[in-house]
């Protein structure tokens, strides 16, 4: 009786241990991200030549909307709100700027109220968040 000899095949290369290590950096990347939170309503934000300049860290964004509302960590407030809300934050004391997103159809005069309420509360240091602006606009 005879047998056919096996041919010996070239093993190709496994590529699941690749798999598992594209899968794991997806993971990790995933867990440590920071998800930017969304904004409480839509805003087109005003468009600016200015450069930008070396960021400190965040602790809030107060959001104006073309309508003149105020949102604050997610929270509808009214003028007196928010002041009595950010006068027991750490803005003043620490030297945190608060961040102020507004729409660019917002009424310039409520934003310019704002502001200076927001100074004569204590708050130091205040920037209004701009997209940058094409050398056209």
């Amino acid at each position: 009786m005879q047998f056919k000899r096996s041919v010996k095949r070239d093993n190709p290369e496994n590529i699941v241990p690749l798999i598992n290590i594209v899968f794991l950096l997806l993971i990790f990347f995933m867990l440590t991200a920071k998800l930017t939170p969304q904004d409480p309503f839509e805003i087109n934000t005003p468009k600016s030549v200015a450069s930008l300049s070396e960021e400190k860290k965040i602790d809030g964004i107060l959001y104006l909307s073309k309508s003149a509302e105020l949102v604050y960590q997610q929270k509808k407030l009214s003028q007196p709100e928010l002041l009595s809300q950010l006068s027991t934050k750490h803005f003043g004391a620490s030297g945190l700027p608060l961040k102020i997103k507004a729409d660019s159809q917002a009424p310039v005069s409520s934003l310019v109220r704002i502001m200076g309420y927001l100074k004569k509360s204590g708050i130091k240091e205040i920037k209004l968040i701009t997209i940058k602006a094409s050398h056209g606009e």
